[in-house]
């Protein structure tokens, strides 16, 4: 079955890693990085005192989630749950399938996939956020454990993505300059 699933997955890779799409990607990325995730993160900001996003920190410990939560006050809670199922459901899969694009570019293969799988751990992140946003003042330290342990991984394999990226886009170049030399 899970062969089945990441034959989907990388056939849905080589479509997406087609020069137009790819570039209609790249340009997506940077406009929800640059205004759409950049203003959310700045008005959660200026409702919680500076306090950032939890999305950004590679960790936090249940005491620092709940002084987040607590700082965002009610409105800023309510922007954050707005941005998590709005601007944070479009951005996972634009960066995954970006990324993963290069990759296939770049002749990783199978391992082109990864960045897709680092969206389904986004997603997950962004559902213990909205559960820890919408049932303040209740909370669960177990729920900020676990929401902070997937945000770690959405980081690691973030990480390894970008090494990949930089580790395939090495190899190519120096096939290409050997082909020369």
């Amino acid at each position: 079955m899970f062969n089945r699933i990441n034959q989907r997955i990388f056939t849905a890779v080589e479509y997406w890693s087609a020069t137009p799409r790819l570039i209609t990607l790249v340009v997506l990325f940077f406009l929800l990085n640059s205004v759409v995730l950049a203003s959310f993160e700045t008005h959660i900001k200026a409702y919680s005192n500076g306090v950032g996003v939890m999305d950004l920190l590679q960790w936090y410990s249940p005491a620092t989630a709940l002084e987040h939560i607590t700082a965002y006050t009610e409105p800023g809670r309510k922007l954050y749950l707005l941005a998590e199922w709005t601007a944070d459901l479009i951005y996972p899969p634009v960066y995954g399938f970006m990324f993963a694009g290069i990759l296939y570019k770049l002749g990783a293969g199978r391992w082109s996939t990864l960045p897709v799988y680092t969206v389904l751990v986004d997603y997950t992140e962004n559902i213990f956020i909205s559960i820890m946003l919408t049932s303040f003042p209740n909370f669960s330290p177990a729920v900020a454990q676990v929401g902070s342990t997937v945000t770690s991984v959405k980081w690691l394999f973030f990480a390894v993505t970008i090494l990949m990226v930089v580790g395939f886009g090495v190899r190519a170049i120096y096939r290409r300059v050997g082909k020369r030399g």
